[in-house]
């Protein structure tokens, strides 16, 4: 399996919308922390953040999520500049890179997924999506080719390479064009605010009032020692969601360690704070009912 690094562009001044896009709302979080989100739910390791303009702002917005932040002192001088210091955090054993901007709030986890399976399957140097022959963003990188995609200069990004191995490129077909478009002005916030409670393939009528969720575990995640289907997809939707959970039990033979083990077994990382169980919960009852018994 290849590992992919994700590398979130977030260092704009944004000048035509008038505000910094990156800390614009989006499912009740910045739109670079939801982007980020994503990225992290796709399976993209490390994901990388480039910061310039409001650095502090989108930096606090960005809270615990374990990405890398790395500060574009010329985010001035144009995009090539942060795609540069992306390029500059990533480690050496990675086979590419994903690049997303921070403002394409509907491109769904699935889609860079099926980016990396692209990649995998031709091993092109260049896979990115496209809808009826238009070619779209985010983009993915080979490794081979970041020697040549740090030397751009200006504002360009990485267009001049999608010219340079125009023939080499693999792409994904994308159906739904709304999934690609991007946030520039005032009003394309307000016709992407109008798109999220729309009827998008993917969407869920008010998801974005879920904040929290309880969920049970024996039974429901798993049976015996098989995983509930779709297991790892429903936790990566979730992350992508930003919809926060903890995962509770009624059996307390068990120690949350062992939870967590088991869970790490079935491809789902997640940490002993996310845990509770039957025992936890009737010590912290009788510790703040009987606190010198």
């Amino acid at each position: 399996m290849s590992q992919i690094a994700g590398v979130l562009l977030a260092a704009g001044g944004s000048t035509r919308l008038g505000r910094p896009k990156q800390l614009l709302e989006w499912q009740s979080k910045p739109m670079v922390a939801h982007v980020a989100d994503i990225a992290l739910a796709a399976g993209l390791a490390p994901v990388v953040v480039v910061l310039g303009h409001a650095a502090k702002e989108v930096r606090a917005a960005l809270a615990a999520r374990p990405v890398q932040t790395a500060m574009n002192w010329r985010w001035k001088e144009g995009l090539s500049t942060s795609v540069q210091v992306g390029l500059a955090m990533l480690p050496p054993d990675i086979d590419g890179a994903i690049f997303l901007q921070c403002d394409q709030p509907l491109v769904p986890a699935d889609l860079l997924r099926r980016l990396v399976a692209r990649f995998e399957e031709t091993g092109a140097p260049i896979v990115h999506p496209t809808h009826r022959g238009q070619r779209a963003t985010p983009v993915l990188f080979a490794r081979p080719l970041f020697p040549e995609l740090a030397a751009v200069t200006g504002d360009r990004g990485g267009r001049v390479l999608l010219d340079r191995y125009a023939n080499d490129i693999a792409v994904v077909e994308v159906e739904d064009p709304r999934l690609l478009v991007d946030i520039d002005t005032p009003e394309d916030y307000r016709r992407l605010l109008e798109m999220r409670d729309s009827n998008l393939p993917s969407a869920i009528p008010n998801l974005h009032r879920i904040h929290h969720l309880i969920i049970d575990m024996d039974g429901v995640l798993w049976r015996g020692d098989r995983p509930a289907p779709g297991l790892q997809e429903f936790f990566a939707f979730l992350q992508e969601q930003g919809i926060r959970f903890i995962l509770a039990t009624n059996n307390a033979s068990k120690r949350p360690e062992q939870y967590a083990e088991k869970l790490a077994r079935f491809g789902v990382p997640v940490g002993l704070e996310y845990i509770l169980t039957s025992a936890q919960a009737t010590a912290a009852y009788l510790a703040a009912r009987e606190p010198e018994g």
